[in-house]
């Protein structure tokens, strides 16, 4: 495609702000809204002082698609050989 992820969180974070681009994000993921590749990239290189919001958005969002209960995924390999 011609674009490179880490120039664009760059200009993220020299044009709009890292810390309100942080928080928009954890907002819009707050209101179960799908994130782009590039925002879940942002929040990756995200401030330790951060954390505490996202894994408050992350148990709501758990809570409310799962309620109280312990969800485990297993790989599922299928081969011919």
């Amino acid at each position: 495609m011609g674009y490179d992820i880490n120039e664009q969180l760059c200009a993220i974070e020299r044009f709009l702000g890292w810390d309100s681009e942080i928080v928009s994000i954890l907002d819009k993921a707050a209101g179960f809204a799908g994130l782009t590749h590039l925002e879940v990239a942002s929040l990756l290189r995200m401030d330790d002082k951060h954390l505490p919001r996202l894994f408050q958005v992350a148990r709501s969002i758990k809570g409310a698609i799962y309620g109280n209960c312990i969800v485990m995924f297993a790989p599922l390999y299928v081969s011919n050989f």
